[in-house]
């Protein structure tokens, strides 16, 4: 969560920044640390643990019944191993704290003398969440009112450049 903003580049060829690779491998590292000495701590080896969330997950899909948030737990288990699986869980992170910071501050000018409706202040947070200014670097050879596709946290936009 601490380097979340970090994923907030704008990718213009399709590759990722490195770092984002380097900050994967550690965090596998850090939740196989973790993962060990919870199983150790219960007395499970990584296999039993495994068929464990097998049998949860083919348990949840028979009875299509996902009330535990079981599919939540298991994209953040596996985020661990699948680098795309990592990227949307810090993807939705940096929307999460966008989010936030948004609520934050509409709250603060409903609670800071605005003088305003409340419904008024929660409408112009609505409008605020739509639109967000990003930086793209314009790679060499691309020429004003030519389309850029990028990609800007997980999702595909195609850009005009001015």
């Amino acid at each position: 969560a601490s380097r979340a903003a970090e994923f907030k580049a704008v990718c213009t060829d399709g590759s990722h920044p490195l770092e984002w690779t380097q900050y994967h491998n550690e965090y596998k590292a850090l939740y196989e640390r973790h993962l060990d000495s919870v199983l150790s701590l219960l007395g499970m080896t990584r296999e039993e643990a495994k068929q464990y969330f097998i049998w949860l997950h083919q348990s949840a899909k028979f009875l299509d019944d996902d009330s535990e948030d079981l599919y939540t737990c298991l994209d953040t288990l596996t985020a661990a191993e699948d680098y795309h699986e990592f990227l949307q869980v810090m993807f939705a992170e940096v929307r999460k704290q966008g989010a936030e910071a948004r609520h934050s501050a509409a709250d603060n000018a409903a609670h800071g003398g605005s003088g305003g409706d409340g419904r008024a202040v929660v409408w112009r947070r609505i409008e605020i969440e739509e639109v967000e200014e990003v930086e793209v670097t314009v790679p060499s050879g691309v020429a004003a009112g030519q389309i850029l596709p990028v990609q800007y946290l997980g999702l595909p936009y195609k850009v005009t450049v001015p």
